[in-house]
Parts: C-alpha cells; sequence; structure tokens
C-alpha cells in the first residue's frame, strides 16, 4: 500500500526490479551507517573481517563494502535473480549463494554477520539470530538494520534481552523513513 510506495520512491518495477529502490538515494542513510558500523568494527580486528550477509539483494551494500578492507564477504539470498545480479557484480573477495535464514552456511566462522531488514522476514526472528551466533567468532556481533514499521520494534525488544547491544542508531532519510540500527552480540 502506501508505505510501500512512500517508501518505494521512483520505483518501476517493470523497468528496474522490484527491490530496486534499495538503490536509491533514500535508502543511502541506512546503508552508509550499516558500512561504517563495518568499517569501524573490522579495525578493532586489526585484520580484514570475514563477512556474512543474510538477505544480501543484489549486493548493493557490497558497493559500498568492498572500498573496505575485507576478507571475504558471502552474500546469501533466497532470490536466485538476485544472487545473479549479486555475482554478475564480479566484486573481488566475495560470492553470493542462494538460500534462507534455515540454509547451511559453509565459510564460518565470521566476525560480522549483517542484516538490512531481512531479518523481519525470519518465522521467528530471536531464533533465527541465535541459531547464526553460532557461525560467528568469539568476539563477532550481528549488525542488524529494521526499517521502522509494523512489528519491527517488537522484534528489536526481543533480541535485546538475549544478546548485548554494543551501540545503536537511528537515522532517518528526507522523507522522514527511519532505521534503527543496532550492533548486537551473543551474550557470553
Amino acid at each position: 500500500g502506501g508505505a510501500r510506495s512512500a517508501r518505494a520512491g521512483t520505483l518501476h518495477p517493470r523497468k528496474r526490479g522490484f527491490w530496486s529502490f534499495l538503490e536509491d538515494l533514500d535508502e543511502m542513510p541506512n546503508k552508509m551507517v550499516t558500512a561504517g558500523y563495518m568499517h569501524y568494527l573490522s579495525r578493532q580486528l586489526n585484520r580484514p573481517a570475514r563477512l556474512l550477509d543474510i538477505g544480501c539483494g543484489d549486493g548493493n551494500l557490497l558497493e559500498l563494502l568492498q572500498h573496505f578492507p575485507y576478507e571475504s564477504y558471502l552474500g546469501l539470498d533466497v532470490s536466485l535473480e538476485a544472487v545473479k545480479q549479486g555475482q554478475a557484480r564480479n566484486i573481488p573477495h566475495s560470492r553470493f549463494e542462494v538460500g534462507d535464514f534455515t540454509a547451511e552456511i559453509a565459510g564460518g566462522p565470521f566476525d560480522f554477520i549483517i542484516s538490512t531488514g531481512s531479518i523481519s522476514y525470519a518465522p521467528d526472528p530471536l531464533a533465527t539470530l541465535k541459531s547464526l551466533a553460532l557461525l560467528l567468532n568469539d568476539n563477532g556481533a550481528f549488525i542488524i538494520s529494521l526499517w521502522r514499521y509494523g512489528h519491527n520494534g517488537a522484534i528489536w525488544q526481543k533480541l535485546e534481552k538475549e544478546f548485548t547491544t554494543l551501540d545503536a542508531t537511528v537515522v532517518t532519510n528526507n522523507k522522514g523513513l527511519q532505521w534503527d540500527i543496532k550492533v548486537l552480540q551473543p551474550i557470553r
């Protein structure tokens, strides 16, 4: 309805593909803060990070991340077409695979698991993050971004009971859309 069209901006599904609005300027504040967190946290490692991007879409976030040092990037998405588009970007040290939250994921452990919105599509976001936490290095963290919409506030409440929040911020674009972006770590 109205929320999707307001968020989508100049979306033309037949010309650009349904999820192409993620490439719009409206989405940039969310992506820049996510990339900034990854960059900052990677510097704390004193080595390039190993990244897992759950719900990576066509790899548009990787376009930003490629400007920061990382050892490897694995993008996972349910859409075969999105994965093909991500692969076509030919960004070094990256690979894309088709899969959902329950897929067997090779290539770990990871330093950071990134989710820009996709975790809200999991049937049980808390159980999903607990399961994915097994793929993190000992000091690994999640970088999670959720658009302020629908039941996402309830998702944060559940996650923050089971994970430590290392940092959190809210970004707002020029249309007033807001995202909560948080760095979460499993409680050990």
